[in-house]
């Protein structure tokens, strides 16, 4: 079941940002950055050319992220959203070129060099390498996947993300240069979601029939005069209707019949007293990668050493807390970041707390 972790919370949070210089040693944040970045750089066929790179992480509690940025000296860049397993997220891939044409407004309507087809195999392939633990991708119907815009810019090609096969909610959205065939950028609408359990199985134990009489029986008819969807007749028309109600849904594995807004009531009551279950991103099961200079350049390999020997979140909270004039006995950590600065390289750590405030 998935949580929408930021549109759950009901009661009125006092929010308070720290920012934390981080030293000294306890986590091996700088081992977690080698490990995703190799992840990403393998998955996304990533080489060796670009001459900046920084990696900050976000620690949400049931999410986990880097920011993953790479630049060269030419005004090209690379921004990838990645999961604490090395998980693509979202892509965003600039151009020198591109960004220069857009400034200066030198771009001038053309005919697109890459048609629909190819953009659609290049979005279907860049699918493939970012999806994983049983996800596939269903592409939208090529007639729909039209250029932006009659400068020829780009594709925008939607895909919806099936699990096991099955329907999901959740899509992707990805923008083709249709000039060059470039993925420019990919995004998922379930990016700032969190998964509790795991994916169930894909085979029903009951039949669409059984689910079907299950969920007629929650169902009772009133008598009502309604106007007619459509045409000019004014005239009422007296029909059976569905009586307002609670929400169900026939769980496919159990056949149990599952009062859906309740279920709903429970998990805001639930995030509301803060006893929700710790949920945790699957695992992309990259397997164990070794820290190699033939994968790692030198920029990258010196961003991984600013990480080396900073305190964990934990040790940084405790620190925060006895500074006894920020009254932080009265508030819970939310969130924590790390960032890098582009200035001195320094790394620091902002720590978020959370209040729930009691209203008479």
């Amino acid at each position: 079941m998935k949580k929408k972790w930021l549109s759950l919370a009901l009661s009125i949070l006092m929010t308070l940002g720290l920012c934390i210089p981080a030293f000294a040693a306890e986590e091996n944040l700088d081992e977690e950055l080698t490990r995703v970045t190799l992840a990403v750089k393998s998955t996304l066929s990533i080489g060796n050319s670009y001459t900046s790179f920084t990696g900050d992480v976000d620690d949400m509690g049931a999410l986990r992220y880097w920011s993953l940025n790479w630049s060269d000296e030419d005004g090209n860049s690379l921004r990838v959203l990645a999961t604490d397993t090395g998980k693509v997220m979202q892509y965003s891939l600039n151009s020198s070129d591109r960004v220069w044409s857009i400034h200066n407004g030198s771009y001038s309507p053309s005919f697109s060099k890459v048609s629909i087809s190819a953009a659609m195999s290049a979005a279907k392939k860049f699918l493939d390498l970012v999806l994983t633990n049983g996800e596939s991708a269903q592409l939208q119907d090529t007639t729909q996947a039209m250029p932006l815009s009659l400068s020829g810019s780009d594709y925008t090609i939607s895909a919806q993300i099936l699990l096991n096969g099955i329907s999901s909610p959740n899509r992707a959205l990805l923008q083709i240069s249709a000039e060059t065939g470039e993925i420019e950028s990919f995004s998922r609408d379930d990016c700032y979601e969190a998964y509790l359990n795991e994916v169930p199985s894909s085979v029903p134990a009951i039949s669409s029939e059984t689910a079907g009489a299950a969920l007629a029986s929650t169902v009772s008819l009133e008598l009502q005069y309604v106007l007619p969807e459509s045409g000019d007749d004014s005239s009422a028309v007296l029909r059976y209707v569905p009586a307002s109600g609670d929400g169900y849904y026939v769980d496919a594995l159990t056949g149990k019949l599952v009062n859906m807004t309740e279920a709903w009531d429970t998990a805001r009551r639930n995030s509301s007293d803060g006893t929700e279950e710790s949920a945790s991103p699957t695992s992309a099961g990259y397997g164990e990668l070794s820290n190699k200079a033939a994968n790692l350049n030198e920029q990258e390999q010196a961003a991984i050493e600013k990480l080396q020997g900073v305190l964990s979140q934990d040790s940084l909270d405790a620190a925060a807390r006895k500074v006894s004039a920020l009254g932080l006995n009265r508030y819970t950590l939310a969130s924590a970041g790390y960032a890098m600065s582009g200035k001195d390289g320094a790394v620091n750590c902002t720590l978020t707390y959370t209040r729930k405030l009691a209203l008479s």
